[in-house]
C-alpha cells in the first residue's frame, strides 16, 4: 500500500515534467523553424542583390576586373576581356597601346601605394594581339582595397567599351568642324540668332558688312540688342 501511495504522488510530477519537456521541445523546434526561416529569408535576399547588381551592370554595360596585389591575378567578375585562368599584369599590359603602358603601370602603382584613391582610367586596348583588330577605347574606374596592414591587395576597375560612341563623338566633331569652316568662309554674310533674337554668331563677311573690326561698338550693339526690336 505505501508503494502505491509513493507512486500515486509521483505520477503527477512524471506528468508535469513530461509536460514541461513537450513544451520545451515544440519551443525549441519553433525557434528552430524561425532560424531557418531568417536564414532563407537572408540568402534570397543576397541573392537578389547580387541579380540587382548583375542586372545594373548588364544594363549599364560595365565590366568588372579585380587584380590580386599579392598574386599578381586580373581575374574577371563580370566581362570577358581577362581569360577564365586569369592574366598577370604584364601579360594584361601587352593588350594595352604601347605608348600608354608605362602610364598606366604608374596608375597601378599609385593607387597601391595610395598617392591615388581613384583614377579615372582610359586606354586603349587590343583583344587579339596576333592581329590587326582595332585599338578599343576602355574607359571608368579604379580603386583599391586595402588590408589590415594598410596595404593595397586588391585593385577593382569598373570599365565600359567606348569605343563605338568615341567614334561617333569624333565623327560629330568633324561634321561639326567643316560646317564651321563653311560658314566662316562663305561669300554671304551670315549670322545665328537664339529664339529670343538675340546674336549668337556672325561669319567673316557679316563682321566684315557690319565694321565688327573697325569699330568694336559696332558689335556691341549688335550683340546686346534684340533683332525683333530693331
Amino acid at each position: 500500500m505505501m508503494i502505491l501511495f509513493a507512486n500515486a504522488n509521483i505520477l503527477p510530477l512524471m506528468i508535469s515534467i513530461i509536460i514541461v519537456l513537450l513544451i520545451a521541445i515544440v519551443y525549441l523546434n519553433f525557434r528552430i523553424r524561425l532560424v531557418k526561416a531568417s536564414l532563407r529569408r537572408n540568402q534570397e535576399r543576397g541573392d537578389n542583390l547580387i541579380n540587382i547588381k548583375k542586372f545594373v551592370l548588364q544594363v549599364s554595360e560595365y565590366k568588372l576586373v579585380v587584380f590580386d596585389v599579392k598574386e599578381n591575378v586580373f581575374r574577371n567578375v563580370h566581362g570577358s576581356k581577362v581569360s577564365a585562368d586569369g592574366m598577370g599584369r604584364d601579360e594584361i599590359l601587352k593588350h594595352i597601346y604601347p605608348g600608354e603602358r608605362d602610364f598606366v603601370k604608374n596608375e597601378l602603382r599609385k593607387l597601391i601605394s595610395k598617392e591615388k584613391s581613384l583614377w579615372e582610367l582610359r586606354c586603349h586596348w587590343r583583344n587579339d594581339l596576333d592581329s590587326d583588330s582595332e585599338w578599343m577605347v576602355l574607359e571608368g574606374h579604379a580603386f583599391a582595397e586595402f588590408d589590415k596592414n594598410d596595404q593595397g591587395s586588391v585593385l577593382i576597375f569598373a570599365y565600359k567599351n567606348m569605343t563605338k560612341l568615341r567614334k561617333v563623338l569624333k565623327d560629330d566633331e568633324e561634321i561639326t568642324m567643316k560646317l564651321q569652316q563653311m560658314f566662316e568662309t562663305s561669300l554671304v554674310p551670315m549670322s545665328f540668332y537664339d529664339k529670343n533674337g538675340m546674336l549668337l554668331e556672325v561669319n567673316r563677311k557679316m563682321r566684315e558688312l557690319c565694321g565688327f573690326n573697325e569699330n568694336p561698338e559696332n558689335e556691341k550693339f549688335f550683340r546686346e540688342a534684340c533683332i525683333f526690336d530693331i
